[in-house]
């Protein structure tokens, strides 16, 4: 049985998410705005803000394992097709760093070359956030056949997952949607889930890897 809502639900104040985009509209169509996303290798969150909230000014925060980081921009590229390529760094210490990079509508938005002290093997996905559509961050567990991490991103009615196995060593994205309350996975993936959004803060469900004959449940909750 997973024990992560019981754990949590004690330490999170769910009334403090907001449901209002940080996005502005002005930057709806552009590589600006803010970008929200998950990640595994540890679990957190990710907030890249370019130049959404000061002019000129591109900042990071990022939360592992609910300890706060502030990352900033050490480099920025402007790539054919005006596309943005941004290096950052860990206000402390040059050691942590990132490259960010983006179309210029901010559609295709990835993070890789990634090295954070303690935390190897980071994997993110990354959503853009419009005035129009928040992004809303989700962390957990999965159990059963296999056990290990799966978080979430919701943007409108679609969902991107990422899990890392700890029995197969190995992580595995996924797509998914929401309707209503009900959740579904893309029957494409390697991994599909299905399950409900139990309340707005907690979605659980069932999990299926046919390739590997194994299957068991996963509960997450919103974390930003």
């Amino acid at each position: 049985m997973l024990t992560l809502f019981s754990s949590c639900k004690k330490e999170k104040n769910y009334n403090s998410f907001s449901d209002v985009p940080q996005a502005k509209a002005a930057f709806n169509n552009s590589s600006s705005g803010i970008y929200k996303g998950v990640f595994i290798g540890s679990s957190g969150t990710i907030v890249v803000d370019i130049g959404n909230t000061a002019k000129d000014s591109n900042i990071v925060r990022i939360t592992i394992d609910k300890q706060p980081f502030v990352f900033i921009q050490k480099r920025i590229q402007l790539l054919p097709n005006d596309s943005i390529l941004i290096d950052f760094k860990n206000k402390n210490t040059d050691d942590d760093f990132f490259t960010f990079k983006t179309d210029k509508n901010g559609i295709f938005a990835k993070i890789t070359n990634v090295h954070i002290s303690g935390h190897p093997n980071i994997q993110f996905v990354v959503q853009k956030e419009l005035s129009t559509r928040i992004v809303k961050c989700f962390e957990g567990s999965l159990g059963g056949d296999d056990n290990g991490v799966i978080n979430a991103i919701q943007y409108g009615s679609e969902i991107s997952s990422i899990l890392k196995s700890n029995i197969l060593n190995r992580t595995l994205s996924m797509k998914g949607t929401i309707s209503g309350s009900k959740i579904t996975g893309d029957p494409n993936s390697t991994v599909t889930i299905s399950g409900n959004a139990d309340s707005p803060f907690l979605w659980s469900g069932i999990w299926n890897n046919t390739a590997f004959n194994s299957a068991g449940t996963w509960t997450v909750i919103r974390t930003l």
